[in-house]
């Protein structure tokens, strides 16, 4: 049918490729933030086996956690200390495409009791339990299959 102006058809309905957009990033940010879920998880269980190579299947090269978390694992190695706890968890806030490759996230960043102990299980050190806002930023480095993290910072909402 026609709309009344000269060539132009009528539509009687949204635009099948509007929607097919919008699942279509739908679908993205679902499995980004499952994939920030999976590597916060990640990065538990390499502070619990003390195992700094899982590190690097979660982190960009440049990630400021990469080292951070490497040294910290590599300390608990040294004093012979295990992790206890310290689950993660988070709740999102509001996510954005930056770009083909990039995803922001801003999220409750929550944390459960850690305990720092020795092998023989004399406490070290207690962190209670605690929750933040933090902004993730996960990228999807050339030659990559998966969301890397890039960066975590505290995040001042307002």
């Amino acid at each position: 049918e026609d709309d009344g102006v000269a060539g132009t058809p009528r539509s009687d309905g949204p635009d099948p490729s509007a929607s097919l957009r919008t699942t279509t990033t739908v679908d993205l940010e679902d499995e980004v933030v499952s994939r920030l879920k999976e590597i916060l998880a990640d990065r538990g269980t390499a502070y619990q086996k003390r195992d700094p190579d899982i590190l690097r299947e979660i982190y960009t090269v440049d990630c400021p956690c990469l080292e951070s978390d490497s040294n910290a694992i590599r300390e608990l190695i040294r004093e012979d200390y295990i992790w206890v706890g310290g689950e993660t968890s988070i709740r999102v806030r509001r996510s954005e495409r930056v770009s083909e490759r990039m995803w922001t996230i801003v999220a409750d960043f929550s944390s459960a009791a850690l305990k720092i102990q020795t092998e023989s299980g004399r406490t070290v050190r207690n962190e209670p339990q605690g929750s933040d806002l933090f902004q993730f930023v996960l990228a999807k480095p050339p030659g990559s299959a998966q969301w890397l993290l890039g960066r975590a910072t505290r995040y001042e909402d307002g």
